[in-house]
């Protein structure tokens, strides 16, 4: 009897433990699927980014119509840095964005001409340097196929 009371535990144990507790919804997040780097007019923020997120009212088959464009909004931020600018991208953009899906990222000529060496540094939270695409990879999550 002990044994059969104990296994009826431990059944509704891992009944109760188990299943999708960090499942979100597609309407609930942000997929960030391309950036946008530029130089700004204000010195004082000199990055413009612009980023790419799915919309998922658009994709939703009641409203595709022929000709109404892509399922996408743009979002855009002026910073100092590239994470002062993720940061500020979080408070834009209405949903928890996601960036596992960037499969794009497109420099601004003026960026590239002017100074790209000031593209390759950002701060971190200790004021550090840390060169961008490694803050790409590691913070944002980017895929290595992204076309830079």
């Amino acid at each position: 009897m002990k044994t059969y009371l104990s296994l009826f535990l431990i059944t509704a144990i891992c009944l109760c433990i188990s299943g999708c507790s960090n499942y979100r919804e597609l309407n609930q997040i942000g997929v960030i699927i391309g950036l946008g780097i530029d130089e700004n007019k204000n010195s004082e923020q000199p990055y413009k980014v612009t980023y790419q997120v799915i919309n998922p009212s658009g994709l939703s088959q009641g409203s595709s119509s022929g000709g109404q464009g892509l399922p996408i909004i743009n979002y855009t931020v002026t910073a100092k840095t590239l994470v002062e600018a993720l940061k500020k991208a979080s408070v834009v953009i209405p949903r928890e964005h996601i960036t596992s899906h960037l499969s794009l990222i497109v420099v601004g000529e003026k960026l590239a001409r002017s100074d790209l060496s000031s593209l390759f540094d950002a701060l971190d939270r200790a004021n550090k340097p840390v060169p961008v695409f490694h803050f790409l990879l590691h913070v944002m999550g980017l895929r290595k196929n992204c076309l830079v």
